[in-house]
């Protein structure tokens, strides 16, 4: 797998929810990503830029990525949320990678080759894109 590097601040979470929405709708206008990285012993809140989230995002490749703010986590995107109608990037999820823990994740399908009818004329219709 291919290994991406992304830096991020870390973000206080509000008490009421009305402050809280108020800070996410704040970190966006500033082209910022709201972010949050399960998996480890604590739940941990980020911010990132666009443009960092950019060549991990709008990609067909599967990335290793690693966060840095104060310090040094390796981590995959586990979900990601997009405006339904500006399609920009509103929330993604990180899933810290744990050497005892597995994961489950989908890879892209890639073929590779030729198949005997295709070479003959015939169409290949994929019927699945991604494998678990």
């Amino acid at each position: 797998m291919r290994s991406i590097e992304v830096k991020g601040t870390a973000r206080t979470i509000a008490e009421r929810s009305s402050e809280q929405a108020r800070a996410l709708k704040e970190i966006r206008n500033n082209g910022g990503v709201p972010c949050v990285l399960y998996g480890g012993e604590e739940v941990v809140h980020f911010t990132v830029t666009n443009e960092g989230l950019r060549n991990l995002v709008y990609t067909p490749h599967i990335y290793v990525v690693d966060l840095v703010w104060w310090q040094k986590v390796n981590a995959i995107l586990k979900d990601i949320q997009f405006h339904p109608v500006k399609d920009t990037i509103l929330h993604v999820d990180f899933y810290q990678i744990d050497e005892a823990k597995p994961i489950v994740m989908e890879v892209p399908v890639q073929l590779e080759g030729l198949a005997e009818g295709v070479r003959a004329g015939g169409k290949l219709a994929l019927q699945l894109r991604k494998l678990k």
